[in-house]
């Protein structure tokens, strides 16, 4: 049998990739599938070798490719799913993943990364590879199902209130039932009051001063622990605290922080004073700062 020899380390060890290896790789080649799921895959995520923001046969063919040295791949592309370096068995997982099999997940972040203790019931978002329907988010040993965001790099996860009694360290896990589970991605439940890192880096914000009560209605970019964050009114200077253990989601839309009048919180409703705050009479502009003092 002939054999084509490859100079590739992998793990200490130089691979032989023979013809047979690679006609049994003949179903990935272009045309004679396609992704499991082509919308929404994060451009470079574990998989996507080529940076089409999907995972098709064509990015196995990136692999092998590269393995018989007939090109490189992009090192910002997803060639490496595994985190060991380019080898034949990334080029098998692209296969499992195209052909709708199950296949080890990646977690390569999370959002927020901390929450403080007695946070409320919190949407996470995941980000990394390879997730699927079936895949959970393992917490303290309890499974969490994940929610799919249109692909199978990105989804979220509801955790309960409940997790968020104890202060300390822990470490998230996803497993996809009868395979590994993926490396753990630490994560903090904070003392109360503690400044989370900021996420979110920008947004809008609106005042209306006339009438009662006056608005202050704003928007962020991304899903926020405002713990420590500020609504400042520059000319006062008078300052909102947000509330400990306030989170924003941006799929709940703009938030509204009244004053002039008195109400209760909810998610998209704060009241910062009974009594008026903005200056109608000169500019009065509005700042929300984070917990790093940092004006966002």
């Amino acid at each position: 049998m002939i054999s084509v020899a490859i100079k590739h380390k992998v793990r200490s060890h130089s691979l032989r990739l023979s013809f047979a290896a690679i006609l049994a790789l003949a179903p990935l080649l272009p045309g004679s599938s396609s992704a499991l799921v082509p919308i929404g895959y994060d451009a470079g995520a574990p998989g996507d070798a080529d940076c089409s923001a999907e995972v098709t046969a064509a990015d196995a063919l990136v692999v092998l490719e590269e393995l018989v040295g007939l090109a490189a791949h992009d090192p910002a592309c997803g060639a490496d799913t595994d985190g060991d370096g380019v080898d034949i068995g990334d080029a098998l997982t692209i296969r499992r993943w195209v052909a709708g099999l199950p296949v080890p997940p990646k977690l390569d972040d999370v959002v927020p990364g901390t929450v403080p203790v007695g946070s409320p019931d919190t949407i996470f978002t995941l980000t990394g590879g390879f997730f699927g329907p079936s895949t959970v988010v393992e917490w303290n040993g309890t499974p969490y199902l994940v929610r799919l965001l249109d692909g199978g790099s990105r989804a979220t996860v509801l955790i309960p209130a409940s997790e968020f009694d104890t202060e300390g360290g822990f470490s998230l896990v996803l497993t996809t039932p009868g395979q590994p589970p993926s490396a753990g991605l630490a994560f903090d439940v904070t003392a109360p009051g503690t400044c989370s890192e900021p996420v979110a880096t920008s947004g809008t914000l609106v005042v209306t001063k006339t009438g009662t009560p006056e608005t202050a209605i704003f928007t962020l970019n991304a899903p926020q622990d405002m713990t420590g964050w500020r609504l400042i009114s520059t000319l006062g200077p008078q300052i909102y605290p947000f509330p400990d253990g306030y989170f924003y989601y941006p799929a709940f839309g703009p938030v509204t922080v009244y004053s002039g009048a008195a109400g209760t919180d909810t998610q998209t409703a704060l009241w910062w004073s009974g009594s008026p705050v903005w200056n109608n009479q000169l500019h009065d502009s509005g700042l929300i700062v984070n917990c790093l003092n940092q004006v966002v």
